[in-house]
């Protein structure tokens, strides 16, 4: 061909792998090539543009390079850094093939090349920023349209209270943990959704939508009632009754909740109850309130609400049951373990209790002994 005109063709070459932040090479059935004319974007190219009066060298940064080989898709700065910051440019220099960044130097007869990754193995492709160090978020279910994940206690699932998105929130992690939706699955959304919230320090099952008919279908499920979900949380005082209904209404709107006692766990500072709630509505805080204000045992670690014990709220959503929003006949089951928090939580409060227990009754036995050995004197100076 003419090293002097523009080449723009499909890929022909076998794409290899490199270390370069997650990105993969250009594969043979969704890239393009750019060749860069022998005499550089000085020539006839650059004459094109929108400013001919400019001259340039023959080499440029591969900013400035996309702009001058693609007017058409890359108009401005912008539109070329973007695509960079995607991780979709290469550069081939000699052979060897790298990951485009916004200072790489474009010399004559390089090659540029553009792939737009819509699938991967885990993590959505066009991400601009690392996952967050240290954070876990397990997945439960996932398919094209929706997932289901494990938020873990202290993650919050939007932003701050001054916006933005935290490091720490759901809806940061979420891509990259989630595999990004085929190119041909339908209103495929740019990022995961959130179709319901948790509370940052409640853990369990949160349910996020992947496709726009998949959040249409999910928030009328929710909104609707027909989503059913269970909360295991354990309560700072005993229950009498070992089952219930609160119908409290919240802020003015109807609010019930249904509950039933797991066990009981003895404790030095309070007795403890685990129970399982099945809330009918969603409002804000309702089952912390309800157990605080209706059955007066507010949540361990609650202190928003009265708690006087733990410092981590134990209210765990371990159980959630819906209908596929796009398979209606389906019905989709997640259900999670108690966190370790709960079970160390109690088997702490059951020794103390226990060792407790040992202490009064040595304690009591030594003042038995000790009674015993008094009324033994008395009567022994009555004979004398």
């Amino acid at each position: 061909h003419n090293p002097m005109a523009l080449v723009r063709r499909a890929a022909s070459f076998e794409g290899g792998t490199h270390d370069e932040s997650r990105a993969t090479a250009p594969s043979k059935d969704n890239s393009i090539e750019w060749i860069v004319p022998i005499q550089g974007l000085s020539g006839p190219v650059w004459e094109q543009r929108h400013k001919p009066h400019l001259t340039l060298p023959k080499n440029a940064t591969l900013p400035v390079a996309l702009m001058v080989l693609d007017p058409t898709t890359f108009p401005t700065r912008s539109k070329a850094m973007r695509a960079i910051r995607q991780k979709h440019i290469f550069v081939e220099k000699n052979g060897t093939q790298k990951l485009g960044k916004a200072d790489t130097r474009v010399f004559p007869l390089n090659v540029l090349k553009k792939q737009h990754r819509w699938q991967a193995s885990t993590g959505y492709s066009d991400l601009n920023y690392a996952k967050p160090a240290r954070v876990s978020l397990p997945l439960l279910y996932e398919d094209e349209d929706m997932a289901i994940v494990n938020k873990p206690s202290g993650m919050i699932c939007h932003s701050h209270s001054k916006g933005g998105y935290n490091n720490n929130s759901v809806l940061r992690v979420a891509p990259h943990v989630l595999k990004q939706p085929n190119k041909s699955t339908i209103g495929a959304l740019e990022r995961p959704s959130l179709v319901h919230r948790l509370d940052a320090p409640t853990s369990g099952c949160l349910v996020l939508a992947k496709t726009r008919r998949a959040a249409i279908n999910l928030s009328e499920q929710f909104a609707s009632r027909k989503v059913k979900k269970v909360y295991i949380a354990l309560l700072q005082g005993g229950l009498m009754e070992k089952h219930g209904c609160i119908d409290s209404p919240i802020d003015e709107k109807p609010a019930v909740t249904e509950w039933n006692v797991i066990r009981h766990i003895p404790s030095t500072k309070s007795p403890l109850t685990l129970v399982e709630f099945r809330p009918r509505h969603g409002r804000r805080h309702q089952l912390r309130r309800h157990a605080s204000e209706v059955l007066e045992c507010p949540i361990v670690g609650d202190d928003l609400y009265g708690s006087t014990m733990g410092k981590k709220l134990l209210l765990c959503a371990t159980e959630i049951q819906l209908y596929h929003p796009v398979d209606k006949d389906k019905i989709i089951r997640a259900k999670v373990e108690l966190p370790n928090s709960f079970t160390s939580y109690m088997e702490r409060e059951e020794a103390r209790y226990a060792k407790y227990e040992h202490w009064m009754l040595e304690r009591g036995g030594i003042r038995v002994l000790v009674a015993m050995c008094n009324v033994f004197q008395s009567m022994n100076k009555r004979r004398k």
